[in-house]
């Protein structure tokens, strides 16, 4: 035993006991006896394992080669399994936020973040095979790229996916901001809305549910999903609709008293619409500003929540900075009604952007934007 001792080689050192222990067993299987040394005094106080060099696997002489032979084929087989589960990609949704994500396959079983909501998530064997092909391949290309940032794929959707959120702002968001700003501009003039007859605007109103509507079939298209993706299903229509009552008369009386108690504190006037109609307002013209505030509902939070929040999120990569950007980009648009109004449409976003975030929803955000519209309007 002292020639042994005396002749002890160490072939590897471990941080943890358990590491140490494996390796040793290995060896044991082949038939070759090892020691450790300085096992108890690191079990004792882990922090000091470098200070001594951690754990030494020591094996003699004589058989210092074959141990390091079968240690290092114990490493190269790990390092190829590593490989083979990074080639391999689970798809699933989240449980919290129910955005469509995706782990490598070293991540099976374990519990790690979700990319878009950060809360926990269990990772799958297997992918989802319920999800739609187009949106699997899509979340895939996602994870490549993030995976491989450096990469020209990664480049090139990015500044694809640039130009198609350039592109979907001009079509259904720069317009607005124009007509806000020169509104907020001319505010102190009179609205020449106000001149038109009862019928005139029951025709504008028509012709601007039209429009809006119009105006989402480029953003689908771009898109190249179904609503579904966005939660607007007839399956939950009518939960959908309950908590969008519920919200939208929450937030809109958060932001009623939010805008008269700043008004008050600042010495600012609210929004109050010079729109005057004079002429009884018939059932037709109630049945067409409904159809308006709910097509232009319907329009915004398609483009605001369900488009731009989905493609900020796969620009930058955070929900968080998603919402603020779409947030201020909604509130933007609302300059006319001053800057309590354009305010108050920014927290409104805030809200709806992380109410979306959460659910993957927009039934509900779409009655709540609509009953929003609609007692802002009753309240002018």
């Amino acid at each position: 035993m002292d020639v042994i001792l005396n002749s002890l080689i160490t072939i590897e050192s471990y941080e943890l006991s358990y590491q140490a222990q494996l390796a040793r067993a290995e060896l044991a299987a082949a038939g070759i006896p090892s020691w450790l040394a300085d096992e108890t005094l690191v079990s004792m106080d882990w922090f000091i394992s470098n200070a001594v060099g951690g754990i030494k696997l020591q094996v003699s002489s004589e058989d210092a080669d074959a141990a390091r032979e079968i240690l290092f084929a114990i490493k190269d087989k790990a390092k190829q399994r590593e490989e083979m589960s990074k080639a391999v990609v689970v798809v699933f949704r989240c449980s919290s936020c129910k955005a469509v994500i995706a782990f490598s396959g070293s991540q099976i079983g374990r519990i790690e973040n979700c990319p878009r909501c950060s809360r926990y998530v269990d990772v799958p064997e297997t992918s989802d095979q319920s999800l739609d092909k187009e949106l699997i391949q899509e979340t895939l290309a996602r994870f490549r790229d993030r995976e491989n940032p450096g990469n020209e794929n990664a480049f090139a959707n990015s500044l694809y996916w640039s130009v198609e959120i350039l592109f979907v702002l001009f079509i259904a968001y720069f317009r607005d901001l124009v007509f806000a700003l020169q509104a907020y501009l001319s505010r102190n003039q009179s609205n020449p809305m106000e001149k038109l007859a009862v019928d005139e605007v029951t025709e504008y109103l028509w012709f601007r549910s039209i429009v809006v509507l119009l105006l989402l079939l480029p953003v689908q298209l771009l898109s190249m999903r179904p609503l579904s993706h966005v939660g607007l299903t007839v399956k939950l229509l009518g939960r959908d609709i309950l908590f969008g009552l519920g919200l939208g008369v929450s937030v809109y009386a958060i932001t009623f008293a939010m805008e008269w108690v700043l008004a008050l504190w600042f010495d600012l006037q609210p929004y109050e619409s010079s729109l005057v109609w004079t002429q009884p307002i018939s059932v037709e013209m109630w049945f067409a500003y409904g159809l308006a505030l709910l097509a232009n509902s319907f329009a915004e939070e398609i483009v605001m929540r369900g488009y731009m929040i989905d493609r900020l999120e796969q620009l930058f990569g955070k929900s968080w900075l998603a919402i603020l950007i779409s947030s201020l980009l909604f509130g933007s648009y609302h300059i006319y009604q001053g800057l309590l109004g354009a305010g108050s449409a920014v927290f409104i976003g805030m809200v709806f952007g992380t109410w979306f975030v959460w659910t993957r929803r927009l039934g509900a955000l779409i009655v709540a934007h609509t009953i929003c519209n609609l007692l802002h309007s009753l309240s002018w």
